[in-house]
């Protein structure tokens, strides 16, 4: 792997936050594994200092603040097995616990009037729900998606919850939910699209009017005798 494609997959990695954390850890095993690091995560092998310090720092760089002092301790931060079983304990593991945070999150979590980026998130949360097997049953979830929309969506959501063939199917209700975007994004585009009459220029059957009444006007005028040549 040459410099340039290690620092854009090294860039490609995002910082671990509450939302992420599913997406966050293929990149980084993705990435740790091409360098030959994820061993020592795993905890087969007794690593060398300069891999350790590498393998601590590419990890610890990658964590929110958030993440950062929720996992990071002083028992684990010179150890990178220890450090990632820690970060694994805190968002993938199934105890009460996590459980229990993940669902609060869930619950506390509301809609900002951009559906585009809620639906996205929730993308996110329901990856999570899976992850710590949070054991709500799929129609219970994408009822409290549908419950969090503002009432510009009302009709769309009862046309939803009638429909048992999406109901019962997430990747079903967000994709229809996707739609609504698209349709509002191509709507809003086609809008942008057409240029608007300037205010000083009149459109239709009164500018033809207007080109008529300008020509009689000229037409109107009494000619000027032509003037006569002077006599010498």
């Amino acid at each position: 792997m040459s410099d340039i494609e290690e620092k854009s997959t090294k860039s490609s990695i995002p910082k671990l936050d509450d939302l992420n954390y599913p997406s966050w850890s293929v990149r980084m095993k993705a990435y740790l594994c091409s360098k030959d690091l994820w061993e020592i995560c795993a905890g087969e092998v007794t690593p060398a200092k300069k891999k350790r310090n590498e393998t601590l720092n590419t990890i610890i760089s990658h964590l929110s603040k958030e993440a950062l002092d929720s996992t990071v301790t002083p028992e684990n931060k010179e150890n990178p097995d220890l450090l990632w079983a820690s970060i694994v304990e805190r968002y993938a593991s199934s105890s009460v616990n996590n459980k229990a945070r993940i669902w609060l999150k869930w619950m506390r979590y509301e809609f900002n009037g951009n559906l585009n980026s809620y639906l996205a998130n929730c993308q996110k949360m329901i990856r999570e729900c899976a992850l710590v097997q949070l054991g709500i049953p799929d129609d219970i979830i994408l009822t409290s998606i549908l419950a969090k929309l503002s009432k510009d969506y009302w009709n769309v959501v009862d046309n939803i919850i009638m429909n048992e063939a999406i109901i019962f199917f997430p990747s079903r209700t967000l994709k229809k939910l996707r739609e609504l975007v698209y349709m509002k994004d191509t709507r809003v585009s086609g809008v942008s699209k057409v240029k608007p009459t300037p205010k000083n220029q009149v459109v239709g059957p009164s500018a033809y009017k207007s080109e008529v009444d300008s020509k009689s006007k000229k037409s109107d005028k009494p000619k000027q005798p032509p003037a006569h040549p002077s006599l010498s």
